[in-house]
């Protein structure tokens, strides 16, 4: 029994207007199964605020920071409560981008070439690795939050100096191509999302604001193709020691699929991913949530 709820959201990273509008989605799911459940709006005093709380299960669903690196799932760890997700090492590896990369890298997984950013970075030997068109983005931040596209070596420099607010900086080579992702539940693929920007670019806008883009279940792959990167991105989870949920985000570029990164704790808005996907094979919002609750007590 998951026993009572709390479904812990909010926190203080540059991700928190969503991880508020997902937390609801889960509440309100929650409430729909019948399911005790409150929320939980973390602060900078997060334990103190769970150490007050009276709860059975932890939800998280704050999405990056403190929620997505490993922090909160080693304080609940500590503390003795089930949480959701994956453990505390998976999540900071995860969060991650570049060391994510290193690891399917050397396991031969298909990754883009990236490099680390630094104020001492030769900008145009980067370009010239990397180009003719390069994805400039925060390590370890979600939501594409910072992201920049660049075609010359100054973008680059300019786009690196942008995003240092949001932590370590890489820049990796632009795949073109369909984007993909797969939600990964209790260690099985669930059916594959495409995306289908109207710019072109699944950015922050394009997931949040603008509300004009398009996903498309079934994703229209043949289902070999299909079947082959779901295999992929099971692996590529695995790789990363994640558990009991996640998403895994992809490009079928010219030369075959390219791995993006794994999200383990995916949106849960009105507009997201996971819960697409799992309709898409009968399991409505309220029974995944609860679905997700119940599996960290079987962890």
């Amino acid at each position: 029994m998951i026993g009572t709820v709390a479904v812990l959201m909010g926190g203080t990273s540059s991700e928190r207007e969503v991880s508020l509008a997902s937390g609801q989605a889960v509440l309100r799911a929650l409430h729909a199964a019948g399911v005790d459940a409150f929320a939980i709006d973390l602060g900078v005093n997060r334990i103190q605020q769970l150490m007050q709380a009276q709860f059975d299960t932890a939800f998280i669903i704050e999405h990056g920071g403190m929620g997505e690196d490993g922090h909160l799932q080693a304080i609940l760890a500590a503390m003795g409560k089930p949480y959701t997700g994956s453990d505390a090492a998976a999540c900071a590896l995860a969060m991650n981008k570049h060391h994510t990369k290193s690891i399917w890298r050397d396991l031969g997984l298909p990754v883009a070439d990236s490099v680390v950013l630094s104020d001492s970075t030769d900008f145009q030997a980067a370009f010239e690795r990397l180009g003719p068109k390069v994805m400039v983005k925060p390590v370890a931040d979600g939501s594409s939050v910072g992201n920049h596209i660049c075609h010359s070596a100054q973008q680059i420099q300019d786009a690196y100096r942008a995003a240092t607010q949001y932590g370590q900086v890489m820049a990796e080579r632009f795949v073109e191509g369909h984007e993909y992702t797969c939600a990964i539940l209790d260690g099985q693929a669930l059916p594959m999302i495409r995306i289908e920007s109207q710019t072109g670019v699944y950015d922050y806008a394009a997931k949040y604001q603008t509300g004009d883009t398009s996903y498309h279940i079934p994703c229209g792959l043949e289902p070999q193709v299909e079947a082959q990167a779901q295999a992929l991105c099971v692996a590529a989870n695995q790789a990363l020691g994640c558990s009991m949920w996640s998403r895994v985000d992809l490009i079928a570029g010219p030369e075959g699929f390219v791995l993006l990164e794994v999200n383990t704790v995916p949106g849960m808005t009105a507009t997201s991913l996971v819960p697409k996907a799992a309709a898409a094979v009968g399991i409505d919002f309220p029974q995944l949530c609860v679905k997700i609750a119940e599996m960290a007590h079987e962890r």
